[in-house]
């Protein structure tokens, strides 16, 4: 089982699990009882789906093992699909439709941006929603109906500079950002500037760019290896994070490459290849854990 799938199946197994306590109502004595609704959000088409993919793989997945043992109190789970388009105008709309359709909740948006945009439409409807993996710092400390199921994303983006200043000795980086998900990159890149420079790091460079529109990877390639470069962050999705990799590469450079989570899916090896190798990121669980569920989820 490829590390990348296995993380977001099983943050969307517990998923699900918590909407379903959170949105069941006991059943009548009808003998075919209706079934719990749960609806799912996320992007499913474009450049940007791999993650609303690997998403909705592991709600099948949960819905499959819940069904096979009989439901819930009877109750068999029902999964209302929905493609964001990874647009915010979408994102509401669709979550729309799923609440006139009467689901119990709803797991997504799988991007920060994406819960964001439909957070005032989940308070003022009342519906539970959990995003399993929006991690912006905009998120923290509102009462409201999102859960979320990552940490934030200072945790993160700390303990990666140090990693960067204090394991690798690297001290002078480029920063690269994609503003088609602005509120996580923005908060992330901006997380783990403060902390690197705390640690006596120097930002050289900082480019962004917005993924689907046009641009020159080699373009911005070149401008991030200034001659000092020692390292380059990226803060993108896994097919850009890898287009990047490969002209950076090309271009001879052998600078340490550090990424944020998003770009941490299976998207990234298929498309980078040997230029992703070596690369740095953080990771949300252990993959070396010997919990008995955790190995029974694996199995």
């Amino acid at each position: 089982m490829n590390p990348f799938n296995s993380r977001k199946k099983i943050f969307l197994v517990f998923c699900l699990a918590g909407i379903l306590t959170a949105g069941l109502v006991a059943a009548g004595c009808d003998r075919t009882p209706a079934p719990v609704r749960i609806g799912f959000s996320g992007c499913l088409s474009g450049r940007l789906s791999d993650l609303g993919i690997s998403g909705r793989s592991g709600v099948i997945l949960a819905a499959e093992e819940i069904n096979r043992t009989g439901g819930i109190n009877g109750r068999p789970v029902e999964l209302l699909v929905r493609d964001d388009r990874h647009d915010p105008f979408t994102a509401v709309e669709v979550d729309r439709e799923l609440i006139e359709a009467g689901v119990a909740g709803i797991i997504g948006h799988m991007t920060s941006t994406m819960a964001l945009a439909t957070l005032p439409l989940l308070n003022e409807k009342k519906v539970v929603s959990i995003a399993p993996t929006a991690s912006t710092d905009l998120l923290t400390g509102k009462d409201d109906y999102l859960i979320r199921v990552v940490s934030a994303n200072q945790s993160e983006t700390s303990e990666l500079a140090r990693y960067a200043v204090q394991q690798k000795g690297v001290k002078k980086v480029s920063l690269l950002c994609d503003l088609s998900n602005d509120l996580y990159t923005r908060s992330w890149l901006n997380h783990f500037q403060s902390e690197f420079q705390t640690h006596g790091g120097e930002i050289l460079h900082s480019g962004s760019f917005t993924s689907g529109e046009a641009f020159s990877y080699l373009e911005l390639a070149h401008e991030l290896l200034h001659p000092e470069t020692e390292g380059i962050v990226i803060a993108a999705g896994a097919l850009d994070t890898a287009m990047f990799c490969q002209q950076i590469r090309k271009l001879g450079s052998d600078v340490l490459i550090i990424s944020s989570g998003w770009a941490q899916t299976p998207d990234l090896i298929q498309h980078g290849g040997s230029a992703v190798e070596g690369m740095v990121f953080s990771q949300l669980f252990n993959r070396d854990s010997r919990n008995e569920r955790y190995l029974a989820f694996r199995k």
